[in-house]
C-alpha cells in the first residue's frame, strides 16, 4: 500500500481525497493478474476503472452475470 495525498473530483464537483493506493493479487479460475486501486473513507465496495478493462480485453455481460477476460467467460 501506498499513502497518497490526491484528491478526486466526483461527476457532482465533490472532491473525494484518495487515502491510499493498494495492489491485490486477482484469481478467476484460471485467469491470474492483479488489481490496482484506491482506497477512499466512504466508499466499501470495490470498483474498477475503464483501463483495467482495456489492459485485461475484459467485457462484462451484466445481463448474463459474467465477466470476458482474455478471451475466456467467467461466472
Amino acid at each position: 500500500m501506498h499513502e497518497s495525498s490526491n484528491v478526486l473530483t466526483a461527476a457532482n464537483g465533490t472532491e473525494i481525497a484518495i487515502l491510499e493506493e493498494i495492489t491485490l493479487p486477482l484469481v478467476i479460475k484460471n485467469y491470474k493478474g492483479t488489481l490496482t486501486g484506491l482506497v477512499f473513507e466512504r466508499v466499501s465496495e470495490i470498483m474498477s476503472g475503464i483501463g483495467w478493462f482495456v489492459e485485461n480485453q475484459a467485457t462484462w455481460k451484466f445481463d448474463k452475470s459474467r465477466i470476458k477476460l482474455r478471451g475466456a467467460y467467467h461466472n
